[in-house]
């Protein structure tokens, strides 16, 4: 990384080693740096362990455009390949690498206008099965958990947008479970 700043190229083999500088030089703001590694990766075929990679290592994303743009293309990919007109259209690898995605990198996906998908009801799904697989508790009883994750990654969903049927379907599913489990 130091040398890079010095002659202005970046010497990596691999793209383990070009994710290690990139997450390096986002993390101590080296601008430089970080401007080689976004053109690299932007010349690269995105797939999806790169765009998660790339999400994952630009946590704390900096305002300059190689960085945003960067981060456009990885979330723009993820949101193609996780389009769907209901989780039930998924595969088993897909719905895998759906509850595999980091609290992070599903922030970007929710958040993002790019997402392909039918109804918002489908995004509330995806929302369900990722609470699922990643909260604590493998029998559901845990509704504290449940409830913060809701709430945390709820304010990316559209509610608006949603038919009142669904709306009130989630809400009676959600107080039975409340109502199962008291606290």
């Amino acid at each position: 990384m130091i040398k890079s700043l010095y002659c202005g190229q970046l010497k990596v083999n691999t793209n383990a080693e070009l994710m290690a500088v990139l997450r390096l030089a986002n993390r101590f703001e080296v601008r430089p740096c970080l401007k080689l590694c976004c053109k690299r990766l932007q010349k690269l075929t995105m797939t999806f362990e790169m765009s998660v990679q790339i999400l994952d290592a630009c946590e704390i994303p900096h305002l300059s455009e190689e960085v945003t743009g960067l981060l456009s293309l990885a979330s723009s990919f993820l949101c193609s390949h996780f389009q769907c007109t209901h989780t039930s259209s998924w595969d088993s690898v897909k719905i895998r690498e759906w509850q595999t995605l980091s609290p992070h990198v599903l922030r970007f996906v929710l958040a993002s206008d790019c997402l392909y998908i039918s109804y918002e009801e489908t995004a509330f799904e995806m929302l369900e099965v990722w609470i699922s697989a990643n909260s604590k508790s493998c029998d559901g009883v845990d509704n504290n958990e449940r409830n913060s994750l809701l709430l945390e990654f709820g304010q990316f969903i559209r509610w608006p947008l949603m038919e009142c049927f669904c709306l009130k379907k989630y809400l009676k599913k959600f107080d039975s479970k409340q109502a199962d489990h008291p606290l």
